[in-house]
């Protein structure tokens, strides 16, 4: 006659066919959002098939920095935290030292 394993084998065995489906259910939710995309952005995902998002590339989400300060600035003017755009205007100095900390990293 047959032996029947015991409990603690067939608890092991389920555990891994569990495990071993769950690994197959992942691979093939992984693999369905590569082929639809998975949510990225163009230009994310440009950025990542050029390799652009090495350490020696500096990348910025916003395109249109100038067009942003306008906006903060006007949401500032109604918020009655200043009084005129004028107020958050660099002088020439700050300008330089701006410049000069964005060539130099520091």
């Amino acid at each position: 006659m047959i032996d029947l394993p015991d409990t603690q084998v067939l608890y092991g065995v389920a555990i891994g066919a569990a495990g071993l489906g769950a690994g197959v259910g992942l691979l093939a939710f992984t693999e369905y959002m590569g082929e639809r995309g998975g949510g990225l952005s163009e230009d994310m995902a440009t950025n990542l098939s050029a390799g652009a998002m090495m350490d020696d590339v500096e990348t910025s989400s916003i395109s249109d920095v100038g067009s942003l300060t306008d906006q903060l600035a006007k949401a500032l003017e109604e918020a009655g935290a200043i009084s005129s755009k004028d107020d958050v205007q660099l002088s020439e100095e700050d300008v330089k030292r701006k410049e000069e900390e964005a060539e130099t990293g520091w």
